[in-house]
Formats: structure tokens, C-alpha cells, sequence
């Protein structure tokens, strides 16, 4: 790679980690179980709309594969935002999470307390069932984390 080419690279790194920033991945890592503030996820979907702008790729394959495993996460977590969470009526700028968890085990539906999906995630996160809103916040955390640390090594940062 060519040094502009290098230095472009640095630029978007930079750039997405100001985006997402450490405030941003510390709040997708200790939301609450019952409430998710909208104004502290909003860099998520700023993330997410320039998923496609091609000034919003790496010339680095490495990093881009990496930027786009982010992109698929994000777009579960925000995709599993819009299906199990409602706008608060008490608290304004606020996401309602549903109390309960629905998750699918070989084609039959059913309810599991959070706690006890917790403990299901650890062994049957292969598919089977719908993971939780945490489980898909945390797996953008080390997927972003996962990120920065390849960016910092290839980009020597």
C-alpha cells in the first residue's frame, strides 16, 4: 500500500473511532435491562448509514473484512432494536426493551426470563434461537474492539 493509501486508512480509523466512540461501546455494554436511551446509540446509526459510501472503506482488506463483520452486527442489534423494543411512553428519548426474551429451539416458540437466557446463549448460540438485545450489543462491542485492535497494529497506532 502506498502511503496516501496508508494515511486514508488512518483518516477512516480515526474517523470511526470518533464515531463510535468509547462512551458509545461502554453504554452498548452496561444498558439496563428494562430501558435503552436513544440519544446514547444514535453513533451506531450514524455508523451504519455510511455502510456503504465508498469514502467509508479501507484500502487495507484486512481491516475493510473487519469494518464489514461491524457492519453486519450493527445491523442486527439495530434490526432486533426495531423488533423488540417500543418507544417509552414515560420516559422520553427512551427505548422500552420487552421483559421477556423470544427465542426459537427447532422450529417450537417460547418464552425465557432473561437470567435464564443468559445461560441458554452459552451453549445454543448457534442459531437455534434469537439471541437478546445484549448478547447482540456485546458482540458489537468485541467486534468493534476486535477492530480497533487490528487497526492499531496494521496501522501501526
Amino acid at each position: 500500500m502506498n502511503s496516501a493509501a496508508i494515511q486514508k486508512d488512518k483518516d477512516l480509523f480515526e474517523k470511526i473511532n470518533n464515531i463510535l466512540s468509547n462512551d458509545t461501546i461502554n453504554y452498548l455494554q452496561t444498558f439496563s435491562d428494562k430501558f435503552l436511551e436513544k440519544k446514547k446509540i444514535d453513533n451506531v446509526s450514524v455508523f451504519y448509514s455510511k455502510k456503504d459510501d465508498p469514502d467509508f472503506r479501507f484500502s487495507n482488506s484486512t481491516l475493510e473484512n473487519k469494518r464489514l463483520e461491524l457492519v453486519d452486527d450493527i445491523e442486527e442489534f439495530l434490526s432486533r432494536i426495531a423488533t423488540d423494543t417500543i418507544a417509552s411512553k414515560t420516559n422520553a428519548g427512551f427505548y422500552e426493551i420487552n421483559s421477556d426474551a423470544v427465542f426459537e429451539i427447532g422450529g417450537i416458540e417460547g418464552q425465557l426470563e432473561h437470567t435464564e437466557v443468559a445461560v441458554v446463549e452459552g451453549s445454543l448460540h448457534d442459531g437455534l434461537f434469537k439471541p437478546t438485545l445484549h448478547s447482540l450489543a456485546h458482540k458489537v462491542c468485541k467486534t468493534y474492539d476486535e477492530f480497533i485492535s487490528i487497526g492499531e497494529e496494521i496501522l501501526k497506532i
